[in-house]
């Protein structure tokens, strides 16, 4: 289960990906500290309960991920 690193580890090695590759978008707080841990860039969807996270990015819709192509 998230944030267990390996679940992390799995899908990057299953989607023959590198964390320079991937940006994780998430808005729970466990989540986001598991993809940082293992050195992912993190975006923070939503956080509606206004948990203070280490998020890199923050965004309130989908449609801002745009942004980040």
């Amino acid at each position: 289960m998230k944030p267990n690193q390996n679940i992390f580890d799995n899908a990057l090695k299953n989607f023959n990906l590198r964390k320079n590759e991937v940006l994780f978008v998430a808005h729970d707080k466990d989540e986001i500290d598991g993809a940082k841990k293992i050195g992912l860039k993190v975006v923070e969807y939503n956080n509606y309960l206004k948990v203070k996270t280490k998020a890199d990015y923050e965004i309130l819709k989908f449609s801002e991920l745009l942004n980040f192509i």
